[in-house]
């Protein structure tokens, strides 16, 4: 009897598994003392897709911003990420984690830093890279939600305002582009890329933003100092006995 079946089918499990980083808050309590709270997220991709846009949309609907209308609708495989019903039709909105994991052999190593302009260089040729792939021009409105599950390749402002001042000066053909990431396990920091009136960025000097450096806090290598202060180390690798 063929079991070509059911490797088909793990192979499918395999694929739709997806890996994520190491990011969350330091709690301080009188019972465990000090913790890195990780950011437990799901296995699957898909999981973990539906886990971002709902702290994302809570986070939005805290700021009183309506930008997806009725709400995200989950399609399936072979198709954009989600739906959002819209007033004027149907809308969609796609997903892409920032991870340049490239040469780092996974998470647990990945630099505790980063130069802005490189990063910067690396979302925006995936970003567009993603938007040839729609064949754009399309008649369908397409959101992009950016979003990061490990620390250090949190967005920093600086390395997010260049990318809003890319997307002023070059239509890519989102309707809008928002970067979430949460800061725990209810809630999330967003930032708006795009749309952004050009106006925003007179004076905006490039070239000393793409200069700056930013060092990450690593938080599996915390170490209490008092009941109630905590050091971390900037930069340099991580520890290898995460949680």
């Amino acid at each position: 009897m063929s079991n070509v079946g059911g490797r088909a089918r793990r192979e499918t499990m395999k694929q739709q598994r997806k890996p994520t980083g190491y990011i969350g808050p330091i709690s301080i309590s009188d019972e465990a003392g000090v913790e890195f709270d990780r950011i437990k997220f799901p296995v699957e991709k898909d999981q973990v897709e539906n886990y971002v846009v709902e702290l994302t949309l809570g986070a939005l609907q805290r700021d009183g911003v309506d930008l997806w209308g009725a709400g995200p609708q989950r399609n399936p495989e072979n198709h954009f990420d989600f739906t959002l019903p819209a007033s004027a039709g149907v809308e969609y909105m796609d997903l892409m984690e920032v991870a340049p994991l490239e040469g780092t052999g996974g998470f647990r190593n990945a630099p505790l830093e980063y130069n802005h302009g490189e990063l910067a260089d690396w979302v925006w040729t995936k970003l567009t890279q993603k938007a040839q792939g729609y064949g754009l021009p399309r008649k369908e409105a397409i959101h992009l939600l950016l979003y990061s599950t490990d620390t250090a390749f949190r967005l920093s402002e600086g390395v997010l305002e260049i990318l809003a001042y890319c997307c002023s000066k070059v239509d890519r053909g989102f309707k809008s582009i928002l970067y979430s990431v949460p800061e725990d396990r209810q809630s999330a920091f967003i930032y708006k890329i795009h749309p952004r009136p050009r106006e925003e960025f007179r004076g905006f000097n490039l070239s000393a933003k793409r200069a700056r450096k930013s060092l990450i806090a690593d938080f599996t290598r915390h170490e209490a100092t008092s009941t109630v202060s905590v050091t971390v180390p900037l930069g340099g690798k991580r520890s290898h006995d995460n949680r």
